[in-house]
């Protein structure tokens, strides 16, 4: 994952969190469709905001 910028790095882990929380929800016949996504676009702003991805 080296190379990417702060921004692809928030995007990556963000879209990584809400496929693997729409996979949960499959295999466990639930629709999570809602928090997934929300978990997602959290985790993405977390991610760009404190710069978790940058190196120090």
């Amino acid at each position: 994952m080296e190379g990417l910028s702060r921004l692809e790095y928030a995007v990556l882990t963000g879209g990584f969190v809400a496929g693997f929380l729409l996979l949960v929800g499959v295999l466990r016949r639930d629709s999570l469709i809602v928090e997934a996504l929300a978990m997602g676009a959290s985790m993405t702003v977390f991610f760009y905001w404190f710069g978790l991805g940058d190196k120090l």
